[in-house]
């Protein structure tokens, strides 16, 4: 190769190096601001992610108080007392509330039931009974609104408010809940938040005995038995209490007795009658007791037997039934079972009289005659 091939081949060789040093600056440089651009871009994304933090601190502030001032908010139907609402929301987290919207209106219920009755491992706790009765109310469960209304009614966690029990029983009855239209009917039988009317009771009494509950169907039956709030039915009372009186209920029971022995619905049937006093006194049922210490001692169904009869009447009398101390009285004064006794006698008429008995009243002033005639110098 000539010398001047060799000197081009070195100048091209140069020129090469320059453009590389060159390109090597320009890369440097480009990557230098490419890495400015990059740290811009986290710098950014960093007071992006800040802001977001609290917005989204923001909401849920907003959220918890929107759930205060909502249920604040509500009105006259579902308003809760300030102090309730403000307790109700620092016992259930955000989540918890969140989730009575997820899970079934039974199973809030049911946990409501639980904090009611501090069952299943739970406290009893009525503000958090509320909340959970409340949130399945709104949302239709009539079980719920059932048990709503009896808060409201008892004053359980909220002051007392008939309106409020009126209007929850009403929503649950009217879903067709026996239990819900029992309470209905019993606000209007016994004028509690709503004007007496033994009709509304007796028609809401109705639809729950038809469904076999067993408290209205025991009120339904004595509006039969009395005529109050529907035509007089003795054959209906007497069927409802023969079917209550089979399961076992006590006051059914004394009923049944006291229709055998008058032939109210039935023919008059006084060893029938012995037999379901006999039930239910043993259960502690004091009329029951009165009537079957009158039934031995006048020899009704059963053989005279002034010693039973007496057992039965100081069984009621222990109990402060004025009935059966008025009737212990006469038995003391005339001697029926035991000896006679006036003292005894006055005894038990004065304790009944204190009572109001007007029978014993007139038995006390008639013996207090009888003493004084046997011993005049007393008077």
């Amino acid at each position: 190769m000539e010398e001047k091939d060799i000197n081009a081949l070195n100048q091209e060789i140069e020129r090469l190096k320059k453009e590389n040093d060159n390109l090597s600056y320009r890369l440097h440089n480009e990557t230098t601001h490419l890495n400015d651009k990059i740290s811009g871009v986290k710098s950014r994304q960093n007071i992006l992610i800040f802001i977001l933090c609290g917005v989204a601190l923001l909401l849920v502030i907003h959220y918890c108080y929107g759930i205060k001032d909502a249920d604040n908010q509500q009105g006259t139907h579902g308003a809760e007392s300030e102090n309730i609402t403000q307790v109700r929301d620092t016992i259930f987290t955000l989540a918890e509330l969140r989730m009575f919207n997820e899970i079934s209106t039974e199973e809030v219920n049911a946990l409501g039931e639980d904090y009611q009755y501090g069952r299943n491992g739970v406290k009893q706790c009525y503000s958090q009974a509320l909340t959970c009765y409340r949130r399945a109310a709104e949302r239709g469960n009539a079980s719920a609104q059932c048990n709503l209304g009896v808060m409201y009614l008892k004053g359980y966690g909220v002051e007392c408010e008939f309106s409020e029990a009126l209007y929850w029983f009403r929503k649950s009855a009217e879903q067709g809940y026996a239990r819900g239209q029992y309470y209905l009917g019993d606000m209007y039988y016994t004028s509690i938040g709503v004007v007496l009317n033994d009709v509304e009771a007796a028609k809401w009494y109705s639809k729950a005995s038809e469904q076999g509950y067993a408290d209205a169907q025991r009120r339904i039956a004595k509006m039969y038995l009395d005529g109050d709030g529907v035509k007089q039915d003795y054959a209906a009372a007497f069927n409802l209490y023969w079917h209550l009186a089979f399961d076992g209920d006590s006051t059914s029971q004394y009923y049944l007795g006291l229709m055998y022995a008058n032939g109210l619905g039935t023919k008059k049937y006084y060893s029938e009658a012995v037999y379901w006093f006999r039930k239910a006194a043993e259960k502690g049922h004091s009329d029951s007791q009165v009537w079957l210490g009158y039934l031995y001692g006048n020899g009704y169904g059963v053989d005279q037997d002034y010693a039973e009869a007496l057992k039965w009447l100081h069984k009621a009398a222990d109990q402060d039934d004025d009935g059966a101390q008025n009737n212990l009285g006469y038995f003391y004064e005339h001697g029926y079972g035991v000896d006679k006794d006036l003292e005894e006698a006055e005894k038990w008429y004065r304790l009944a009289a204190d009572q109001g008995n007007e029978t014993a009243k007139k038995h006390l002033a008639e013996l207090k005659k009888v003493k004084k005639e046997v011993h005049p110098l007393n008077g």
